[in-house]
């Protein structure tokens, strides 16, 4: 499951890594704006297929 997730978010353009068969982490730079934190939760749904 984590590592569909992973392709998903890349093909998107976010950079994830599977870190398990269910678990998925999220490392944003330090330096992350609350507009690029917006548009990964606007992508969220579709990444994971909902």
């Amino acid at each position: 499951m984590a590592a569909r997730i992973q392709r998903a978010a890349q093909e998107a353009g976010f950079l994830v890594n599977a870190a398990g068969d269910r678990t998925v982490r999220l490392a944003p730079a330090l330096t992350v704006t609350e507009a690029e934190i917006a548009q990964l939760v606007g992508a969220l749904p579709a990444i994971l297929g909902t």
